[in-house]
């Protein structure tokens, strides 16, 4: 949901760079050795960090190149980035190591943030303005942020959703009645 001035976008956007929404964890891209490092001990059956553990031995991330560890609910794919031969050559490298793993939901959100990853300039959008409610469960103002991306199984937590979208309504329903005035 937007809601708020979305200036990171909007740049990424004008500058042809690509973006992920991240959490306050990953604000930074990480090289694959480094990404092992922390999810070779998580104890998750998930694509996802499936696949991040055996990015390093895919060859994907060239010399210097890093991964951005985000969420594909909100991301911003620069043009030229999602071609055929891209996701092909990328899906058939984690295929080779996870078998049918990779066949499993979640496999099109980690290859989003790859393909964007392999872009100059990509980047996550600083975290809280831009964020996802309840994941990972932080105490963050909500109210601040520009743009909350709401997971399925946390949508109607609390009633959050609604009432923000009530809020975004009323906003712009004021914001209409001032343009028709002025």
């Amino acid at each position: 949901m937007a809601y708020g001035p979305m200036v990171d976008v909007d740049r990424a956007v004008s500058s042809n760079r690509g973006f992920v929404i991240g959490n306050p964890r990953w604000q930074s891209p990480v090289s694959a050795d480094a990404l092992y490092h922390v999810v070779k001990n998580w104890d998750s059956a998930h694509v996802q960090p499936s696949a991040e553990r055996v990015m390093k031995d895919t060859g994907f991330l060239g010399e210097g190149e890093s991964y951005l560890r985000g969420c594909s609910g909100f991301a911003g794919y620069p043009k030229n980035v999602a071609n055929w031969e891209n996701v092909e050559t990328a899906s058939l490298q984690f295929e080779e190591r996870l078998g049918l793993k990779w066949h499993e939901w979640g496999s099109e959100q980690f290859m989003t943030c790859c393909l964007i990853s392999k872009r100059p300039g990509a980047t996550v959008l600083p975290w809280p303005l831009y964020q996802n409610f309840r994941f990972p469960d932080v105490k963050e103002n909500i109210d601040a942020s520009s743009f909350i991306h709401f997971i399925g199984s946390h949508r109607y937590e609390r009633g959050i959703y609604r009432k923000l979208a009530r809020r975004t309504i009323s906003r712009l329903d004021q914001n209409a009645q001032v343009s028709q005035v002025g």
